[in-house]
């Protein structure tokens, strides 16, 4: 088998680069420092704290600990075991390629994750999701699988569910996960390598997302004690590209 290089964004001029990060700081501009609901990620058990976002070394390390004791939360009326981090762009974009280098944690409970979301205009659709790298459940304790998924939520007719398994070498080393995102399209990469691709009118996302980075922990398959504390989800870059001329 063999690649074409030009095939790929960064390679091929029909392509243009839309936005960056080098996560050398933050760009208040750029980032909100936590969900778009807020630092409570409804079910799961941790509070998203804003210091957990860690820039070193032209890395985004996104942190998540263990509170000892449990820290209470009188806003929320809910007790707190561990804190996590995420941040979520104020940029949006309709269709492209989204690149990012990452670094995964390996460990029962961890449930970090790369995702573009947004709420739909539409009425009837209340959110879509694509998840370009994801590892939470069974998986996050293993270094050798990711996932890839998306969902599509209607409130008015169906609930659309993807998830994509796929296997890695140890997923702790840098590794490049990306997504070309198109109308009625979507291909998944892990390094410039296709995993899973999919043509699909009715359940793939139309309209503006969001890029969301975050480190949460996993409510249905929680720490043990052999879970790490503190850890990090490591982020080196992202680009988002977007075709000068799209002929779709």
């Amino acid at each position: 088998s063999f690649k074409v290089a030009a095939q790929f964004p960064s390679n091929d001029g029909t392509w243009e680069l839309k936005k960056e990060d080098q996560f050398n700081s933050l760009i208040s501009n750029d980032w909100f420092a936590e969900y778009p609901w807020g630092r409570y990620n409804g079910y799961s058990p941790e509070y998203n704290d804003p210091a957990n976002l860690i820039y070193s070394n032209s890395w985004l390390k996104i942190r998540s600990n263990k509170f000892t004791p449990p820290w209470y939360d009188p806003i929320t009326n809910r007790t707190y075991n561990y804190s996590g981090g995420c941040t979520w762009s104020k940029f949006k974009y309709k269709y492209g390629y989204f690149e990012a280098s990452i670094k995964t944690p390996i460990g029962r409970g961890y449930w970090p994750a790369y995702w573009v979301w947004d709420a739909d205009p539409d009425p009837c659709n209340y959110y879509n999701e694509i998840d370009i790298h994801e590892r939470g459940g069974d998986i996050s304790e293993t270094s050798t699988t990711t996932s890839q998924s998306h969902h599509w939520r209607d409130a008015c007719v169906r609930q659309h569910n993807t998830n994509v398994y796929t296997d890695i070498n140890n997923c702790a080393l840098a590794h490049k996960y990306s997504l070309i995102w198109q109308q009625g399209r979507m291909i998944y990469y892990i390094d410039e390598q296709t995993v899973h691709s999919m043509n699909d009118q009715n359940n793939t996302p139309s309209h503006s997302q969001a890029l969301i980075l975050n480190f949460a922990i996993d409510p249905w398959t929680p720490p043990n004690n052999s879970t790490l504390f503190p850890n990090h989800f490591e982020i080196d870059y992202i680009k988002i590209y977007q075709l000068k001329t799209d002929c779709a």
